[in-house]
């Protein structure tokens, strides 16, 4: 069976080592990015089955990689599901991401059942 790819678009590094060892505990094969242009780059290169992005990125933050995403992009990459990973619970805030794009978005703290479930759900799927 072949390796999932999954990238992490994650700034903290105690998140990032989580969200990669439960990825890689899930037989996926991970890259990460702390930031827009990484991330934008990686997601060409190493074609990802899911990304984890979360909106508080240094400089730019994960909103601008939702809307960079189409049209920075090749037209023949397809762009995976994105699961955002938010430390806002506003509603308007989550209701944006979600029409720029965002297949399911987790609030943190992050509930790490649910994590692993939309994991287990979107790289299987």
């Amino acid at each position: 069976m072949e390796r999932r790819r999954v990238l992490i678009v994650e700034a903290d590094p105690t998140m990032l080592d989580m969200l990669e060892e439960a990825l890689e505990d899930r037989g996926c094969d991970c890259l990460t990015a702390d930031n827009v242009p990484s991330a934008l780059d990686l997601t060409t290169t190493f074609e990802p089955d899911l990304i984890l992005l979360d909106l508080s990125l240094p400089r730019i933050d994960g909103t601008a990689f939702l809307k960079l995403a189409r049209h920075y992009l090749p037209v023949d990459v397809d762009i995976p599901p994105i699961i955002v990973i938010s430390g806002h619970e506003e509603r308007e805030i989550l209701e944006y991401v979600q029409q720029l794009g965002a297949a399911d978005i987790l609030v943190k703290p992050v509930d790490a059942n649910r994590l692993l479930s939309l994991i287990d759900h979107y790289v299987t799927n």
